[in-house]
């Protein structure tokens, strides 16, 4: 099966939209190109993992020269660099490659829906594109571009400073206008780079649901017109007695036109919602951060750092910086509710879709087919896990909301000169725990709402099977109909169609859930034994025990559970998409599948019609 999307009149399309054509026709390889990303990702925290051994038993003997010191530091700052950035980017193109595949699926149902209005009522007013429609393809595109700068350029610049940094500090050359340049970049990229990294991550999770949206809207509208076309050109044009077929929904058609009530505007609502969210935390705050680190550095280098002015600018920092990726993370949970959301708009409508052309069916030919369970128990589970996924993203906020009042204690104490009073190491301890905590338990909240996301495919692919059993029995049948010139059978049949559950693509669900499994499995128990660790380790330190071989042993695992849980969460919330993804592109070969019987039906019909008049 080819990703490629096929168009009908590519002579209309613009150059961007000849671009996202091609862009978006990629979704396989971007996929794939992100599965290769996780797997560098990982090598490289293992390498860091192995090299992390060897740079604390430097601390713990004090050795801090010589070259195999020097190569530990530098191997160690540029993993640190390249890892999060890496992985990062693989979230990104897993993105990209489902955002590819709605954006096929977008333009297959578009095809169907333009082709069926202009053989069956080619008179009648075209629907209008959404604003959405024109955008989502547009936040994709924008969002892995932010994402493939992020990475390509500023992580370059980032890196190759990075060894400047350390060669001056190696000869001793910790002073003058080369050392504080290269602190300066440091510094500005490492505060720039998690915003930018965000801002890719806002456009691209917002460019999802708005192509679902789109997905929506044509099937919504598929939906009301269709069938009511159909049934108007059999009764009307080729003159079929049509006797139970009820004309209100003809006539609503016709008199409200093909977009009313289209678009679920609250769901609407809350993805623009979290989109806005997204936004303000990010061209609000980071301005005023960056601001904030130059005024910061020019302190350090004035030697100023015990001044009111410098500890109010770090405690700044401290909290902008925590409260601003906590609150970023709000809004991208609400971005994946609404996707739950948007999917099971998808499902009713193609449950009304299925229901409608039975109904076409019976009234014309009297075989029923046989009813479905209205809510499948897959379908059942999607809210409960995407809105448990929501409230485990708002428990990660609170927990930033604690820390930043642990750097508040924290600031107190400096002020007064209190840095080695109890209450001063139990704020530090409390701070660094809640924020080690909120780290781990964001990806709780991703296990579920992704969760979420995986039960809705496996209904809509039932749906989409049942759709094209029903498709099938109805086209046929009705063809046979008007072939007859309208004559019912004696003796209607009723169509049986197969148990729902047996259709579920539980093979491509192990995948998303298997991911689920390691994302959450990074706070329990992970998270939790993250935490436990560095308590052990930090009490140890406070008590002055910093040469026994407790500590040694506690400051080695902590080190070690902070190097080795982002790639795994990383895995975890990777793997969920990749399989996400995978379901997706099953998903575009039965609306191709769709595309097809429905314009083939059509071709059909509208022929008859024309050799009636010949």
């Amino acid at each position: 099966m080819t990703d490629t999307v096929t168009v009908e009149k590519t002579d209309h399309l613009s150059r961007f939209e000849r671009f996202e054509e091609w862009y978006f026709s990629k979704s396989r390889i971007w996929l794939w190109s992100g599965f290769g990303m996780v797997m560098l990702g990982l090598l490289l925290g293992a390498i860091r993992g192995i090299n992390e051994l060897t740079l604390v038993n430097f601390l713990v003997t004090g050795v801090s020269t010589g070259a195999l010191y020097q190569q530990a530091i530098t191997t160690d700052t540029l993993i640190h660099h390249s890892t999060e950035q890496i992985l990062l980017l693989a979230m990104s193109l897993f993105k990209l490659g489902i955002g590819g595949y709605i954006y096929t699926i977008v333009r297959k149902l578009e095809s169907t829906g333009s082709h069926a209005m202009t053989k069956l009522s080619p008179d009648r007013e075209k629907p209008k594109r959404p604003f959405f429609r024109t955008w989502f393809p547009r936040l994709l595109v924008l969002g892995t571009d932010v994402q493939f700068i992020n990475v390509g350029v500023l992580m370059a610049i980032w890196d190759i400073n990075a060894l400047n940094l350390l060669h001056l500090q190696f000869i001793s050359q910790t002073s003058g206008q080369a050392f504080i340049q290269a602190m300066t970049i440091e510094r500005l990229i490492g505060t720039l780079v998690v915003p930018v990294e965000m801002f890719g991550a806002v456009f691209m999770l917002t460019g999802i649901p708005l192509g679902l949206a789109s997905i929506v809207y044509n099937l919504r509208i598929q939906l009301r017109m269709l069938p009511s076309l159909l049934s108007s050109f059999m009764a009307e044009r080729l003159q079929l007695p049509l006797p139970n077929l009820s004309r209100n929904t003809s006539e609503s058609a016709a008199t409200e036109g093909p977009s009313k009530d289209a678009i679920p505007r609250k769901t609407l609502a809350v993805t623009l919602t979290a989109f806005a969210i997204g936004i303000s935390g990010l061209v609000v705050v980071a301005p005023i951060r960056t601001a904030n680190l130059f005024g910061l550095l020019s302190l350090e280098f004035a030697g100023q750092t015990t001044s009111v002015s410098y500890l109010s600018r770090v405690l700044f920092e401290l909290i902008a910086g925590m409260t601003t990726e906590q609150w970023l993370f709000v809004g991208l949970g609400l971005v994946i509710l609404s996707i739950n959301l948007w999917l099971l708009h998808i499902i009713r409508a193609l449950e009304g879709t299925r229901e409608a052309f039975s109904g076409i069916l019976t009234s014309a030919t009297g075989t029923k087919i046989s009813p479905v369970e209205r809510r499948l128990w897959p379908t059942r589970l999607i809210l409960p896990f995407a809105l448990t996924g929501f409230a485990f993203m708002v428990i990660n906020f609170l927990l930033g909301l604690a820390a930043d009042s642990t750097f508040v204690t924290q600031y107190q104490a400096q002020l007064v000169g209190g840095t080695k009073t109890a209450g001063f190491e139990l704020a530090v301890l409390y701070g660094n725990v809640y924020a080690i905590l909120a780290r781990n338990i964001k990806f709780v909240s991703f296990g579920f709402l992704l969760s979420g996301v995986g039960f809705a495919l496996v209904t809509i692919i039932i749906n989409l099977r049942l759709t094209a059993s029903t498709l099938l029995n109805v086209f046929t049948r009705l063809m046979t109909y008007v072939s007859s010139g309208g004559k019912r059978p004696e003796q209607p049949d009723e169509v049986k169609l197969p148990p729902s559950m047996s259709l579920a693509p539980w093979r491509f669900f192990a995948v998303i859930a298997v991911g689920g499994a390691i994302a959450i499995s990074a706070f329990f128990p992970f998270g939790i034994l993250d935490a436990l660790s560095y308590i052990r380790y930090q009490t140890l330190g406070f008590a002055g025990q910093t040469s026994t071989p407790d500590y040694v042993s506690a400051l080695l695992t902590e080190h070690l559970w902070e190097h080795s849980l982002l790639p795994w969460k990383l895995l975890g919330m990777g793997t969920m998409l990749f399989g996400i993804g995978r379901t997706f592109g099953v998903i575009v070969g039965f609306v191709k599948a769709r595309t097809i019987a429905i314009k083939e039906f059509v071709d059909s019909v509208s022929a008859i019609e024309r050799l009636g008049r010949d």
